[in-house]
């Protein structure tokens, strides 16, 4: 009868399974190479939040600064927020948004690939995104007191900025892009 190929291997499998592999010899440690560039334990960083104001102009937000709603031509209401941090950034980062003002917005989204550059101020920042929110009708939101928090993670580290506005009305904005501020703009 000839040899079955198949208990053969089982048993060989078997064997390796049996002798394994040595256990690592605690003495060695791990020669003096750095891990791959990473933070050694968690980070997480405070990181500021900017806005965009009626003048398309950027604005730091702190307690209370208004933040105005654009109107798009197409019924699109929006904020323009962006995230600035002394820490370096990627190319692209990740951006997780929350939006939340009284009882009438509680919105969560997330952007992906934004891409960041140097601030004026020598910071690294995103570029600002714009926070769609169509579910309540803008009279209602004019007024409210908003948290914004915006998320990302740098090399080894998890930035969080929060800031506390007032939504304000902001700009018409033209099918061309461009807005009526009421300003000629």
């Amino acid at each position: 009868m000839p040899a079955r190929p198949i208990p053969i291997l089982t048993a060989l499998a078997a064997c390796l399974l049996l002798t394994g592999c040595p256990a690592p010899d605690p003495s060695h440690g791990d020669a003096g190479v750095p891990d791959a560039g990473l933070d050694a334990g968690p980070c997480a960083e405070s990181a500021a939040l900017y806005g965009i104001d009626i003048h398309d102009e950027e604005q730091l937000l702190t307690a209370g600064t208004p933040l105005p709603i654009t109107l798009g031509f197409q019924g699109f209401q929006y904020v323009r927020v962006g995230l600035r941090t002394a820490r370096a950034l990627p190319a692209t980062v990740d951006l997780w948004m929350h939006i939340s003002a009284g009882g009438a917005l509680d919105l969560d989204t997330a952007f992906f690939g934004v891409e960041t550059r140097t601030a004026p101020g020598g910071e690294a920042e995103s570029i600002d995104v714009a926070v769609m929110f169509n579910d309540v009708p803008l009279a209602e939101l004019l007024g409210l007191n908003a948290t914004v928090r915006a998320s990302t993670t740098s090399p080894g580290c998890a930035l969080t900025g929060t800031a506390d506005v007032v939504l304000v009305q902001g700009v018409f904005q033209g099918p061309d892009g461009g807005d009526d501020a009421g300003d000629g703009g």
